[in-house]
């Protein structure tokens, strides 16, 4: 969603130190987070990636729907600070989950999932085109969460990870 920021300040109706801002809070929310995850050393780190991928889609379709600035900027750094519980435990899940002569493969498979983000956005790309940035955010996280509910319904055992 990233690239779309300046067609979402616009639509705002901020001018470019604003949209530099909106485009940075995303990334001073997950420092932040990061930093309390650093911190506090959490026991469950399968909760966390959980809870916090699905706080930063959620917050993102909040920022998506939203017409005043100052709630999107703060939407877009509780994003970033949801989001960091994801961040900061996919690696370190991978690792800890797969036996040590595997690690480099599946760390290679995370990678690669990693790269699959120009497809995303170009597909957030087209679906906005075709009708507006706000709609085609809320429907690309809509099905994020859609999935990743679904997945959590079937594979419960990553909230239990430690």
């Amino acid at each position: 969603f990233m690239p779309l920021v300046p067609v979402f300040a616009e639509d705002l109706g901020v001018g470019a130190f604003e949209t530099g801002l909106l485009a940075s809070a995303l990334g001073a929310g997950t420092m932040t987070g990061a930093l309390v995850v650093a911190r506090t050393e959490p026991d469950r780190r399968g909760l966390l990636h959980v809870v916090g991928s699905l706080g930063a889609m959620s917050m993102l379709m909040v920022f998506a729907n939203l017409s005043w600035y100052p709630a999107a900027l703060a939407s877009l750094f509780m994003a970033g600070l949801s989001g960091s519980g994801f961040g900061t435990t996919q690696a370190a899940l991978v690792v800890s989950l797969v036996d040590e002569s595997l690690r480099g493969r599946a760390l290679g498979v995370l990678s690669m999932a990693i790269g699959a983000l120009p497809f995303g956005m170009f597909s957030l790309g087209l679906i906005a085109q075709r009708t507006d940035p706000q709609q085609a955010l809320t429907i690309s996280v809509g099905i994020g969460i859609a999935l990743h509910v679904t997945w959590q319904a079937t594979h419960p055992q990553l909230r239990r990870l430690r």
